[in-house]
């Protein structure tokens, strides 16, 4: 039988999508036993939207934080203020409570070297 135009075309046909087959079954093939030369794994992709709200929220997050870490901060300073003027006004307390206790001491002794001075 003499080969026609009509009967290349068909052989042909026929060899690529089998040879197309074997192809794709042996790169199959060869990623599963390799499957570093494989396609990279599909990532989610985040809408930006979703993006823009974790932005803000995060900021919103930082200053909320930050604002704490100032209150604290001036707040301890503040009672550390406080603390340091109780500790000065106890102090001089004790000390117009020594000064008054010496004035009578030394009242008692005028007061006797009075009385001893008249007899």
């Amino acid at each position: 039988m003499p080969d026609s135009l009509a009967n290349t075309e068909q052989v042909r046909t026929i060899v690529e999508t089998a040879g197309k087959a074997a192809a794709d079954a042996a790169i199959r093939e060869f990623v599963s036993t390799h499957p570093h030369f494989g396609p990279p794994p599909v990532k989610a992709e985040i809408p930006p939207p979703l993006k823009w709200a974790a932005i803000i929220i995060s900021a919103v997050l930082t200053m909320g934080i930050s604002g704490a870490a100032a209150w604290g901060v001036k707040t301890l300073n503040d009672l550390q203020l406080t603390v340091t003027r109780i500790d000065e006004r106890q102090q001089q307390d004790t000390t117009g409570k020594q000064v008054d206790e010496l004035k009578a001491r030394v009242a008692a002794l005028e007061s006797y070297h009075r009385e001893r001075n008249a007899r």
